[in-house]
């Protein structure tokens, strides 16, 4: 089972439910974790609605955070144990989230989650093996060149290095998906929503800027600030249309105090992982022998990275207004030893993930 201590994304509730205020509290008699045909149940019984999520670990164990838990009224059933912050699942083996959701009325509420063992198929269907999928961004194209040196154009270089570091991944046994394959114009929505559709675990946007008066020279990889992430919040909760909100769970009858919730917990957690793999692949150029900025860890509010639900960065390949850069850059060799830099950071990024120590 991949474990990515990936936020599954699931925080359910009955209409426009507004969460009340004050500590939660388990009830050990409402909960349990119970054998079904093909799968597993698992119960948690609380004394009110609140925010949660669940996460997937290594070892066959699911993590399901409450917000305000503050503790069981008596022994748990065999199974379960208390945490702090939520329930660790204990389970014999690794097993996927088939459907969640909670259950509420006037005095309680109960969470209830159903799992199928991983890897397990519909009747006469094959079980799906798909690797782990990178969303790759070239940054740019169509209408839009993107920054220009001397005839060179940024989006023709960022669209050649990202064949290349998909060629790259392949050879990790990681699927590489251009979310622009070729000289088209795309929205900056439109190519999270491309990232979500390939089923990507990853999107990496790729760029090469050009500065007025030069001056600035290196690779460095971007994250999402964290007042980018709220403001991006923000204005999708606006938004009449729910379905680009989190991929997967369909928000177009719940409050915008609901949907700012679940994007505070889901964007949290790929935020985390974003600055994570941003540390790593920085790392890694440098180790590498890719000429790196004087400050190669940045932070901005850039559109591309507003994806709430996975993570996402943007790398900076270099500076077209520098001549060393664009020389590098307009080289298969220059964007080779990029690609290999980034698939290897990428790849050990998501080895450390489904470790045992994740």
């Amino acid at each position: 089972m991949r474990v990515l201590w990936r936020l599954v994304g699931v925080l359910c509730a009955l209409g426009s439910a507004v969460w009340a205020e004050g500590a939660v509290r388990l009830d050990p008699a409402t909960s349990g974790v119970e054998a079904r045909w093909r799968g597993v149940e698992v119960t948690l019984g609380l004394d009110r609605a609140a925010p949660w999520s669940i996460l997937e670990q290594a070892g066959g164990a699911l993590l399901v955070r409450i917000a305000d838990l503050e503790g069981e009224a008596g022994p748990l059933p065999e199974g379960l144990a208390a945490v702090p912050g939520g329930v660790l699942v204990a389970l014999e083996a690794p097993h996927r989230v088939e459907t969640a959701e909670m259950r509420t009325s006037e005095d309680a509420a109960q969470i209830r989650i159903v799992l199928r063992p991983a890897g397990t198929a519909e009747a006469g269907a094959a079980p799906e093996a798909r690797p782990f999928v990178v969303a790759i961004d070239p940054g740019h194209g169509g209408r839009d060149p993107g920054a220009e040196r001397d005839g060179v154009r940024e989006a023709d270089l960022m669209l050649s290095l990202a064949q290349t570091l998909s060629e790259e991944l392949r050879g990790f046994g990681i699927e590489g998906v251009l979310v622009r394959p070729g000289d088209i114009t795309l929205s900056l929505p439109s190519r999270i929503t491309q990232a979500r559709a390939a089923g990507a675990g990853l999107l990496i946007s790729l760029h090469a800027d050009a500065l007025e008066g030069g001056g600035a020279a290196g690779a460095s990889v971007y994250t999402l600030s964290e007042t980018g992430g709220t403001r991006a919040d923000a204005l999708m909760a606006q938004r009449h249309s729910r379905g680009d909100l989190i991929g997967g769970l369909d928000l177009a009858q719940q409050g915008d105090r609901l949907a700012m919730t679940l994007m505070e917990l889901t964007r949290r957690d790929a935020l985390a992982r974003s600055e994570g793999l941003a540390a790593r692949l920085a790392r890694q150029m440098a180790a590498d022998g890719v000429p790196m900025n004087s400050r190669p860890m940045r932070q901005a509010d850039l559109g591309v990275l507003k994806a709430a639900d996975m993570p996402s960065i943007l790398v900076e390949a270099g500076f077209l207004s520098d001549a060393a850069d664009r020389a590098r850059l307009v080289t298969a060799d220059g964007r080779l030893v990029l690609a290999r830099a980034l698939a290897r950071g990428i790849a050990g990024w998501i080895a450390e993930a489904d470790g045992p120590g994740d």
